[in-house]
């Protein structure tokens, strides 16, 4: 299974989605490796940074996509932020599922919206193919700007004749925390923290690693 995290607007959360991503399935089991598309090299970063100890992440090379694939379950790509159309849809390709990260504020709302309508023209998305799925990002809880990012997601169409209720409502809301930087800077994630460290957030990934793993194991039966 191949999966896209991507947006539009650089500083969206875009690698702190992959990695969680990448740790989440990998907790389950899963043989998980991670692309590094994005030229500011964060998620290699933090892979070099990542203790021997901690569960195996396998850094794949742009070039050796297809042949990392057949030897792993997950392959989960961090897009560069700013790519034209044509660039987007070759980063897409064989792609099984997008996740688009969004932050509370009206830019981060603007980049959303850009990022969607990209989709839109994407073949395989409109075919059911590939599917998109948003995650709300540094959420205080009960903050006006929480609900109104949560609105504005639930309210997102791919085109008019997109009917559906609420298609694009977050498949995770992540609290935000100082939690995270003090993982990324050890090459870990909130995942794999002892709760009075930031492990007490570990829950708000489970509904959208849960998702992700359903889909891969649909797609492989």
């Amino acid at each position: 299974m191949r999966i896209a995290v991507g947006s539009t607007k650089g500083g969206s959360g875009k690698s702190t989605v992959a990695t969680h991503l990448a740790v989440g399935m990998a907790l389950r089991g899963h043989r998980v490796g991670l692309v590094d598309l994005d030229r500011q090299g964060c998620v290699t970063g933090w892979l070099a940074a990542r203790p021997d100890t901690a569960a195996p992440i396998v850094e794949v090379d742009a070039d050796e996509m297809g042949k990392a694939q057949r030897r792993l379950d997950a392959l989960i790509l961090d897009l560069p932020a700013g790519l034209r159309r044509e660039r987007f849809e070759d980063a897409l390709e064989d792609v099984d599922a997008v996740v688009v990260p969004a932050m509370p504020s009206f830019f981060d709302e603007l980049g959303t919206q850009h990022v969607m309508e990209r989709l839109t023209a994407f073949k395989p998305v409109r075919k059911g193919r590939c599917e998109v799925l948003t995650v709300a990002l540094r959420v205080r809880a009960g903050a006006r700007s929480a609900a109104r990012l949560t609105a504005f997601l639930c309210g997102l169409r791919l085109g008019p004749e997109d009917r559906r209720l609420s298609p694009y409502a977050p498949a995770a809301t992540i609290r935000e925390s100082q939690a995270y930087v003090d993982a990324a800077a050890r090459g870990l994630t909130v995942l794999e923290l002892p709760a009075r460290l930031g492990g007490r957030f570990a829950p708000d990934w489970g509904p959208l690693v849960t998702r992700l793993a359903s889909m891969r194991h649909e797609r492989a039966t």
